[in-house]
């Protein structure tokens, strides 16, 4: 139920910490929701896409945010990606915490609890309607200004987040003018008694979400810390398989992959696989990928996507191995200093490490890291 105003608060009081951009960190916070106007590009228009859902989580809000922070952690200083997080973490709270006081599902029926104790079906949109009221109030009360539409007219402005589409942010259609026209205050705004939601309530509620925010921000920022004294290990997930990620049947994955990543897990190594085949094909086949991975046991931390250049995701990131099966990667890799393992059959061209079976990948990363020493 967090709604743009409410994220746009949430954004601009914790910003009083950091002494961002207001704009920009109050667009960042309204820019996970833009899918909903995204036109003529289907695959974007996908809620799961933009707030990062972890499809391993089965019940419950399964926004990714720590998947965001990790990602695009060397990008926070730049207040749209910061607020694009503190709209993931706040809808995360409110599912949790504050949608459940108000809006529930029962018999797949959209329930309303008002604020007598009486359960309705909401047939009507009366929610919404609730909600946009409550949404010009917030406008009024925290000074929310209008945006401005156009990309073009923002000083300023960078976002390249892979799992967004910015036409449906800016222009006409975009989020940006839906909020300056729908959600600013009118003449008319107060004039009814809220009958579902409890104003002080909704006020308490924004605040309890922001000291959670900060509280976990410093959580985040902790665990990124412990994190970056690992040994970081990318595979490239095409390399785990027997055939494409394109194949209709499904993927079937290249013996002992399981037992070698399972390993490499449990002896504190982070994980993360990646691809660098085309945004759009990635996005078609993501939730059947993570989906088919669980269903074969497959354990890692993190997929990653979206990237023009493999090289340079590697090293902004930090990773310290490369485990891939095209040598013009392999190559590429060991000219910036980063271990690789090639996994193909046996390159008598290549002097480095390579094996062809998974059971022997787990002996070779232990001999790298040893070799090489790491984080003494």
């Amino acid at each position: 139920m967090a709604s743009a105003r409410i994220h746009e608060v949430i954004a601009k009081e914790i910003n009083k910490d950091y002494h961002m951009d207001e704009v920009l960190i109050r667009i960042g916070s309204v820019a996970p929701d833009s899918w909903r106007n995204v036109e003529n590009n289907l695959i974007f228009k996908d809620k799961y896409l933009t707030h990062f859902w972890n499809y391993r989580i089965k019940d419950g809000q399964a926004n990714d945010y720590s998947e965001f922070y990790f990602k695009y952690y060397n990008e926070l200083s730049n207040p749209v990606y910061f607020g694009y997080l503190i709209h993931l973490m706040t809808d995360q709270y409110w599912k949790t915490y504050v949608d459940p006081k108000y809006e529930f599902k029962k018999n797949n029926k959209n329930m309303l609890k008002m604020k007598d104790g009486i359960f309705l079906v909401d047939k009507n949109n009366f929610a919404h309607a609730e909600r946009v009221r409550l949404q010009k109030i917030l406008a009024r009360i925290y000074k929310l200004g209008y945006f401005p539409i156009e990309e073009s007219e923002i000083k300023n402005f960078y976002c390249k987040i892979d799992e967004l589409d910015l036409s449906g942010l800016f222009g006409q259609n975009g989020t940006l003018n839906y909020i300056n026209s729908k959600l600013s205050p009118d003449d008319n705004y107060e004039s009814q008694e809220f009958k579902l939601y409890d104003f002080n309530d909704i006020i308490n509620s924004i605040y309890e979400t922001i000291e959670f925010i900060k509280r976990e921000l410093i959580r985040l920022e902790m665990l990124h810390n412990s994190l970056s004294m690992k040994y970081k290990i990318a595979i490239d997930i095409e390399t785990l398989l027997l055939e494409s990620l394109n194949n209709a049947e499904g993927i079937k994955l290249q013996k002992n992959t399981q037992e070698c990543l399972d390993y490499l897990i449990s002896n504190n190594y982070i994980v993360d696989l990646i691809t660098s085949m085309s945004k759009n094909n990635f996005l078609k086949i993501k939730r059947n990928l993570v989906e088919s991975l669980e269903e074969n046991n497959l354990n890692y931390n993190y997929i990653n996507f979206g990237f023009s250049s493999k090289l340079q995701f590697l090293k902004e990131r930090g990773y310290n191995l490369l485990i891939d099966n095209d040598i013009k990667y392999i190559k590429s890799a060991n000219s910036v200093g980063i271990d690789t393992i090639l996994f193909n059959e046996y390159d008598k061209e290549y002097n480095g490490y390579q094996s062809s079976d998974w059971f022997n990948v787990k002996s070779l990363v232990n001999k790298i890291y040893i070799n090489k020493n790491y984080f003494k």
